[in-house]
């Protein structure tokens, strides 16, 4: 990931995360969940090594889908 890859996924970031805590608290929750995990595959290769700090994120996601199922 080059420099300007990283700096653009950091302020990407901070949207997910706004995204994510609105998600939880929505009243479908892993439907919600399911959009940022679809956004974060159409957006990113998430297959490239060189993409980890995305990809981490993208299987937080994941597993906060599998826990809101769980609940």
């Amino acid at each position: 990931m080059s420099y300007g890859e990283y700096t653009d996924w950091v302020k990407a970031k901070e949207i997910y995360q706004e995204r994510v805590k609105r998600a939880i608290n929505s009243s479908n929750p892993i439907k919600s969940l399911d959009r940022i995990r679809e956004d974060l595959q159409e957006a990113y290769d998430l297959t490239d090594y060189s993409n980890q700090q995305i990809l981490e994120f993208y299987n937080n996601v994941k597993q906060l889908m599998l826990e809101q199922e769980v609940a």
